[in-house]
């Protein structure tokens, strides 16, 4: 939001400055305050490239950073600032939707890696309650309790697997 009020205000025919007044006035508290932080650092005799880099140190967040740096290149190059607003407005929503996607996805293995650690458990349980007597072959024999021992490892290790695989740092 506080992009496409930069990109109109520009559009409109404000100065950069102006424009960051205009999200002063129209933001809500944690944004406006922040813009009112550069606009008072640039009262203040501080360039506006310092107090958008001052910006970017308060504030370490990835839309930050694209956006204090797109500022500055669009500044160094002469570029139209409101087509990099647009850009960017267009990047972070897509970041967004893409981050959201991955979330759903890793939640979606998550839930089926607790699926995968409960059924053996449930299956075990149902068979006993059927036929008590089923796995007296398994518990009685040593080639049984092996087999168990290495059911047994084969799940944790599964799980340990399905834990690291649905595990994403975003």
């Amino acid at each position: 939001d506080t992009l496409i009020i930069l990109s109109s205000s520009l559009k409109g025919g404000l100065s950069f400055v102006q424009a960051l007044e205009v999200v002063c006035e129209e933001m809500p508290a944690p944004v406006s305050e922040e813009f009112g932080l550069i606009l008072k650092e640039n009262r203040l005799g501080v360039t506006l490239d310092e107090s958008l880099e001052n910006l970017r140190k308060r504030l370490p967040l990835e839309e930050v950073n694209l956006l204090v740096s797109s500022i500055l290149v669009a500044k160094a190059t002469g570029g139209e600032l409101t087509r990099v607003f647009s850009q960017l407005v267009e990047t972070i929503r897509n970041n967004l939707k893409l981050k959201e996607k991955l979330t759903t996805l890793t939640l979606q293995g998550k839930l089926q890696g607790i699926i995968m650690a409960c059924l053996p458990i449930a299956f075990t349980v149902f068979i006993h309650r059927q036929n008590p007597e089923h796995f007296n072959v398994m518990l009685e024999t040593q080639l049984g309790k092996m087999l168990l021992v290495g059911a047994v490892l084969a799940q944790i290790i599964g799980m340990y697997l399905i834990k690291k695989v649905s595990t994403l740092n975003i």
